[in-house]
């Protein structure tokens, strides 16, 4: 699917459905069906997260003492710890409407190919308010006052660029025009500069010959540089006041999990604040939730390793160790939570590729004389046309040189050429994943394809 296989999801759909109305369990699916159009990966979360403490514990979904919330939790082994929470999931989506950067590397991309230029000899950088961002700081009402401190607000990252209806006018205009026509293979500096410091625009394109990749540069405006203007706080606040809704008179807590959002993943510097920073200041600022819960999907390096979701959970100070012992079941409940195929932003890339819908194959090919083994589902689209066999052999047919014969054309039509049949077809079923490995076992010479011949 996304962050789960898809077969994962169907069988938490299943298992959820003792749980939930099956009005809530039709919302699910209709979510799940819809993410590759709403581009998130909530829906995902909340049927994982609910899953996962329905082992550990009652569940109940937005009924009962949850109310409107997402989640009631009580303990099988000891009723009074429970408590109550919402999901929610926040990503970068929407930062790139302000700054549309990858829009304007693609087009500059189109334009140069336009002209008959390789892209990748092209360098675009984009500055922003560096002098200017600052994190903000705290500040004490009054000088007598030790607890209550206030905070002021830094200074938000900026990219200064045009926004997309202004490309044409400020940067591809007759003067870009005249740059690539003056390009020069020669000339040591091939520089293309917009700068205007009154409209904010200081951008910047270069062209080097030499550059074997296209590049491109710009400030990192997704950090946190505000304290509560931020994606984590103003969605913590939402949160906040749904499950103060609900009326609980137990604990109340937010699960924040991660939908493809920068700052889960970036270390925080001078200008900006880390994410313990703003959780910690929502909680003070809000003394009727006792914790908030992280889920973040971190990428493992080994492609063979799955990607590993980390929970970190923080508590209200003024927390009552009685309810801190619920703690324990969110921890538990974690543990519980199917593995991650996916990080979160290869996740939403998948729901914009050509194939949201269908989840990933397991790319198995390999080959000996006497057998091979690939996926089911590659040989089910060569089966049914909808992978030609010279697109099959393009992609998968890499023989190693030891099974290579002259006059070589592919690997089935060789074996034929041998005189080998199938003999053998074996499948490896997976329920976690969304493909199964096929190895069919070839032995001959077969009679019924070859010479006869004397066997003593």
């Amino acid at each position: 699917m996304a962050i789960f296989s898809r077969r994962i999801l169907q069988r938490l759909l299943d298992e959820n459905g003792a749980l939930l109305s099956k009005k809530h369990l039709r919302k699910h699916v209709d979510d799940l069906n819809r993410m590759h159009e709403t581009l998130t990966l909530a829906p995902e979360w909340e049927v994982a997260v609910l899953n996962a403490f329905s082992k550990v514990g009652k569940v109940l979904h937005e009924s009962g003492p949850a109310g409107t919330s997402d989640l009631y939790f009580e303990s099988r082994s000891a009723p009074k710890e429970r408590f109550v929470a919402d999901i929610t999931t926040i990503s970068d989506q929407g930062f790139d409407k302000k700054h549309a950067f990858d829009e304007l590397d693609n087009e500059l991309r189109r334009r140069v190919e336009e002209r008959g230029f390789n892209p990748n000899h092209f360098h675009l950088d984009v500055q922003g308010n560096h002098p200017e961002i600052r994190r903000g700081h705290y500040y004490k009402e009054r000088a007598d006052e030790d607890e209550r401190l206030l905070y002021k607000g830094g200074v938000k990252a900026e990219l200064h660029m045009p926004a997309s209806a202004r490309f044409q006018k400020e940067i591809f205009n007759e003067r870009w025009e005249q740059f690539l026509n003056n390009i020069s293979s020669s000339a040591p500096h091939n520089v293309f500069r917009v700068y205007k410091p009154q409209d904010r625009i200081n951008i910047s394109i270069s062209f080097a010959p030499g550059q074997r990749y296209g590049s491109s540069t710009h400030l990192s405006y997704k950090q946190i540089n505000h304290l509560t203007e931020n994606r984590v706080y103003e969605a913590l606040a939402d949160k906040a006041d749904q499950v103060c809704r609900s009326g609980f008179d137990g604990p109340l807590g937010i699960i924040l999990c991660d939908g493809g959002y920068s700052p889960f993943h970036a270390t925080a510097h001078f200008s900006t604040h880390p994410i313990r920073e703003v959780i910690s200041y929502f909680l003070r600022n809000n003394p009727a939730i006792g914790f908030v819960a992280t889920l973040v999907i971190k990428l493992n390096s080994y492609p063979r390793i799955p990607s590993e979701i980390k929970p970190m959970i923080y508590v209200n100070g003024n927390m009552s160790d009685d309810s801190a012992a619920v703690l324990e079941h969110v921890y538990d409940a974690v543990d519980r939570l199917p593995e991650a195929e996916s990080d979160a932003f290869n996740a939403v890339n998948h729901l914009k590729g050509g194939n949201p819908q269908e989840g990933n194959k397991n790319g198995e090919f390999s080959m000996s004389s006497n057998e091979i083994t690939i996926s089911a589902r590659t040989l089910m689209e060569l089966l049914s046309g909808r992978l030609t066999f010279q697109e099959f052999s393009d992609r998968y047919d890499s023989i190693p040189l030891g099974c290579r014969t002259p006059g070589y054309t592919n690997f089935f039509d060789m074996r034929l050429k041998e005189g080998k049949l199938i003999s053998d077809i074996q499948i490896e079923k997976s329920t976690t994943k969304d493909d199964d490995v096929i190895t069919i076992k070839l032995r001959g010479p077969d009679p019924a394809i070859s010479s006869f011949v004397v066997n003593q």
